[in-house]
Order: structure tokens, then sequence, then C-alpha cells
């Protein structure tokens, strides 16, 4: 799975939130690979909104997204803390973003051209 092409292709950016999610669920990044420097890739940008102290997400209608991160773009931890990594943005601020709208890149793509490898010189 070629994760660059995936983010950037029109059928993945027409699913919502949920649906990327679980597409990418085993890629998600997650606390014990958060390490300072890794680089990391954004898949999402809507964010749940707090309507009369209640989280929703607004399928339907505009959704908060946020503008400071961008599908398919590669950014470096600088810092972390359980469940959140903090990155330089788009706009060059240096901010704490939730860990569940990354997924882990270069290690990814090792693992899928590693187990390829793998699979031919079995089947040979």
């Amino acid at each position: 799975m070629n994760i660059t092409k995936l983010l950037s292709s029109k059928k993945f950016l027409k699913k919502d939130q949920f649906q990327r999610k679980k597409q990418l669920d085993k890629y998600i990044l997650q606390d014990k690979q958060c390490k300072i420097g890794l680089k990391v890739l954004c898949f999402q940008q809507e964010t749940l909104i707090n309507e009369k102290n209640k989280w929703m997400y607004k399928k339907y209608g505009k959704q908060k997204v946020v503008t400071t991160v961008s599908v398919g773009t590669q950014y470096e931890i600088i810092d972390y803390k359980v469940g959140k990594i903090k990155i330089i943005n788009d706009e060059g601020s240096k901010l704490w973003y939730t860990i569940d709208r990354f997924i882990y890149s270069l290690q990814l793509e090792r693992k899928e051209k590693l187990l390829k490898l793998k699979n031919y010189e079995f089947n040979m």
C-alpha cells in the first residue's frame, strides 16, 4: 500500500473522518511509537465539535476543519506527551495536536516493502 498515493486520492478525500480512520486503523500513531524526530503523516482535518457540552460530528453540513495541517503532509515530532504531539504546522507555528489524526510514515512504508520481499522469497 502506497500511503502517499492513498492520501492524495480523490476517493479517500471524499470519505468522512470515521471511514478514513477505519481504513487506516492499524497504521494510526500510538503513544508507544511517538518519539522526538519521528516523521508522521496527517490523514484527517475534520474535528469533533462541542455543541452544548456534547461532542459530536456532523456528517452532513459544514464540519470544523483544522487549516493549520494538511492531509498527506509529512511533519516531524518536536515534543511529545500522552495523547498529543507537538509539530511545526503549515504556518510555521509549534502547536500540539492529538495523535489520532496522524499515521507514522517511514516505518510503515519500510514494513510493507519488507513484507512484499519476504512473500516474494518464499514463493520462489
